[in-house]
């Protein structure tokens, strides 16, 4: 699919499910999210090949070091086409050294290929991962993100 500086960033293979969940979990546990049932219905969905979801592997020397969760949306303000990077996971072994740069690139030609003109996502107080997406490029912006729970 896309490939830069020696990683490559490919749609999940159906053996790998199993791979991604424990990615999921880890990413959740690192992060002090509960991976309730909504979670697991939502990564169900992504996994099962929902229309709006890109569930991709990022690998780096044929292994896989991570993944990316971006759906596809639609915003009149921003022009068209837009997507929202929902998950981003780097293995811990492979952190610090650019890797994750260089997948927020990839995963930004993907984006492009797919017709977007935006990428947003949400982060929380960790500087670390808030100084990455700053070096990729992303803003932060004047809107803040609000929720309404549909489910109830």
């Amino acid at each position: 699919m896309q490939r830069h500086d020696g990683i490559r960033l490919r749609q999940m293979r159906e053996g790998e499910r199993n791979l991604v969940r424990a990615m999921v979990r880890a990413l959740y546990a690192e992060s002090g999210w509960a991976f309730d049932a909504a979670a697991e219905r939502g990564l169900d969905a992504a996994l099962a090949g929902h229309p709006n979801v890109r569930v991709w592997m990022i690998e780096a020397g044929g292994e896989v070091c991570g993944y990316v969760v971006l759906t596809l949306g639609f915003s009149v303000m921003y022009g068209g086409v837009d997507t929202f990077l929902d998950e981003f996971f780097i293995v811990p072994d492979f952190r610090g050294g650019g890797l994750g740069g260089r997948a927020l690139a990839l995963v930004a030609d993907a984006a492009r290929e797919l017709g977007a003109v935006f990428i947003h996502l949400e982060v929380n107080t960790d500087a670390r991962a808030r100084n990455l997406y700053r070096r990729c490029g992303f803003e932060e912006h004047a809107q803040a993100l609000m929720s309404l729970d549909l489910r109830n």
